[in-house]
């Protein structure tokens, strides 16, 4: 049995308002050089990231950083990687594990940020259970 409705039977939720940073972060390079080709004005920092290009592509909008042994890793900006310490190391499945090891499971995970050791052992440090 059919039946045709002449109007939705389930009512929309309130819309919800997401903050996004539009703000600069270490991805900003990469993603206006792979995007559409600008480079930063200061010369060494253009190099850099002309050279460092290779190892990112650009996904639905996101950017990714390729690896050897890695599928591609899901860039993040630091609030998104201090969200991810935090569940990762502190969540319901959380293990209090320490800082290298955070980090690689991290990685694991499929999430990448440039100082991704150095945040986790720092992360660690502060954590009183640990």
């Amino acid at each position: 049995m059919r039946e045709i409705f002449d109007k939705p039977n389930i009512e929309d939720p309130e819309p919800k308002v997401m903050q996004v940073s539009s703000a600069n972060n270490w991805m900003t390079p990469y993603l206006g050089y792979l995007s559409n080709g600008t480079l930063p004005e200061d010369i060494n920092e253009a190099k850099r990231v002309k050279k460092m290009a290779g190892w990112y592509t650009i996904m639905d909008g996101q950017l990714y950083r390729r690896g050897f042994s890695a599928p591609y890793l899901r860039c993040l900006t630091p609030d998104e990687a201090d969200y991810a310490l935090e569940e990762v190391h502190l969540g319901i499945c959380g293990s209090h594990i320490g800082g290298k090891n955070l980090a690689f499971k991290l990685m694991r995970q499929g999430y990448y940020w440039p100082t991704t050791k150095y945040v986790a052992m720092d992360f660690i440090r502060k954590c009183e259970n640990c």
